[in-house]
């Protein structure tokens, strides 16, 4: 886990609101300097460390279904990251028409 997202889950557990609240996404934008959807690909990868359960165990349990189901994805995956592989693993990489 990088700096950035520990950052990330230590402004989670300081505003558990919804991402969808303004002034939510205006505190981000002014302690980050980068939008919600940046802001959650970050949360989602320090929810997929191993290391976010010791880091912030209330921000895991808060996103438990989230957490859980991007590890079993790592895990299938066998890689050490999230980065590039589906947030839903059952549905296919590529729709053909």
């Amino acid at each position: 886990m990088n700096d950035t997202e520990r950052a990330v889950l230590r402004f989670e557990a300081d505003h558990p609101e919804a991402l969808s609240s303004h002034r939510k996404q205006m505190a981000i934008r002014e302690r980050f300097g980068f939008s919600a959807t940046t802001y959650t690909s970050h949360l989602i990868h320090a929810l997929a460390d191993a290391e976010s359960d010791t880091y912030a165990p209330e921000v895991v349990e808060a996103h438990a279904s989230r957490a859980h189901r991007l590890r079993q994805t790592r895990e299938m995956l066998g890689r050490s990251s999230v980065r590039g592989a589906l947030a839903r693993p059952d549905l296919p990489e590529q729709v053909h028409f």
